[in-house]
């Protein structure tokens, strides 16, 4: 994992907040690589100058959401205030197929 992520995680998995810039690189991970990858993004309806977003990222063996707002205008700038949340893949089974959703971990 390179060193930006592993700051990113090491503080996530002690429970630290972490800065709306780590926020904004873990959301959009500029530098992905085999230790850390987006897994999806899914977006709200959007509203009339941000819709909402979010981004489950797995860093390493463990998956964080990240909740954000993407601004919808070239005036409005992308909004990463929600610190992420770790979640764990959950299958459950919809009549006729399966679908996975991200629930938060218990501790």
């Amino acid at each position: 994992m390179n060193e930006p992520f592993k700051e990113i995680y090491d503080k996530l998995v002690k429970g630290e907040k972490i800065s709306e810039d780590e926020i904004e690189y873990l959301a959009l991970g500029d530098a992905y690589g085999e230790d850390v990858r987006e897994v999806e993004t899914t977006f709200e309806e959007p509203g009339r100058w941000y819709r909402s977003a979010h981004t489950i990222v797995q860093l390493g063996d463990r998956y964080w959401r990240v909740d954000w707002d993407q601004g919808l205008t070239e005036m409005q700038d992308d909004v990463f205030w929600e610190q992420p949340v770790e979640v764990i893949p959950k299958t459950v089974v919809i009549p006729a197929h399966e679908a996975t959703k991200w629930v938060e971990r218990e501790n």
